[in-house]
């Protein structure tokens, strides 16, 4: 069995993310409509993902697991719930 453990290792979410919560040693690497990639000064990745009412970082070693969940970040639903 492979140990994915460190493919997503961390993620925030919150209303007041934006990508200047990027280290600056950080290097834009890939955008995709509303999903930005960073490769960081410790060689992992991390994207950032704009949603209706929230935005997502995750952080983590594998490039396409990160991209794919910035992706289908979708916030909206989860909001209305919670904050109803």
């Amino acid at each position: 069995m492979e140990n994915h453990s460190d493919a997503v290792h961390a993620f925030t979410v919150g209303t007041n993310l934006t990508d200047d919560d990027f280290n600056s040693t950080s290097e834009l690497v890939e955008v995709n409509g509303t999903v930005k990639v960073y490769k960081t000064s410790n060689n992992t990745f991390a994207s950032f993902g704009e949603g209706d009412d929230a935005n997502i970082i995750i952080h983590g070693n594998d490039q396409d697991a990160i991209t794919r969940m910035a992706e289908s970040f979708d916030d909206h639903d989860s909001f209305i719930k919670v904050n109803g």
